[in-house]
C-alpha cells in the first residue's frame, strides 16, 4: 500500500503524465463533441446527441469499442480510425509512465537499504577500530623503529 501510494504522489507531480491524461480527457471530450454534428441525422446513425457522442469517444479512446455505437459516415470512421490510433498510443504511454515510476520507486527503496547497510558497517568498523586500535599499535613496527629495518 505504501509503494502504491508513493507511486500514485510520483506520477501526479510527472507534468508529462498530468498532460497525458488531461490531453487524454480533453481528445474524447472534442471529438465526442464534434462527431455530434457529423452523424447527426445520417439514416442509421446511433450518435443522435452529444451523450451518444461522449460515450462513443470515449469506448473508442481507450479501445474498448462496444459496438453499441458506431459512426457511419467516412468522416465519423476517420475520426474513429485516428481515436483509436491514439488511444493505444496514449494508454500506452501512460502505462510506460506509470511503470517506470514504480521501477524507480523500487529503486529507490533497494538504494536506500543499501545505503543505510552500508554506513551500519562503517560504523562498525570505526568502533571495531576504536576498540582495538591500541593492539594495532603495539604489534605493527613503526618506521622508526631499527629492529623493522633488518
Amino acid at each position: 500500500m505504501k509503494l502504491i501510494a508513493a507511486i500514485h504522489k510520483r506520477l501526479l507531480k510527472q507534468r508529462r503524465f498530468r498532460q497525458a491524461l488531461v490531453g487524454s480527457i480533453l481528445l474524447a471530450l472534442i471529438l465526442g463533441w464534434l462527431i455530434v454534428p457529423i452523424e447527426q441525422g445520417q439514416p442509421g446513425s446511433s450518435i443522435r446527441n452529444t451523450n451518444d457522442g461522449l460515450w462513443w469517444a470515449v469506448q473508442t479512446l481507450t479501445t474498448v469499442g462496444y459496438g453499441d455505437v458506431v459512426p457511419v459516415t467516412l468522416a465519423g470512421r476517420a475520426i474513429g480510425i485516428i481515436m483509436v490510433v491514439l488511444g493505444a498510443v496514449m494508454f500506452g504511454v501512460i502505462i510506460a509512465m506509470i511503470s517506470t515510476s514504480m521501477s524507480r520507486s523500487q529503486e529507490e527503496f533497494y538504494w536506500t537499504r543499501l545505503f543505510e547497510r552500508l554506513d551500519r558497517l562503517e560504523n562498525d568498523l570505526k568502533s571495531l577500530r576504536k576498540e582495538t586500535g591500541f593492539l594495532l599499535k603495539d604489534t605493527v613496527p613503526s618506521k622508526t623503529d631499527p629492529k623493522s629495518e633488518s
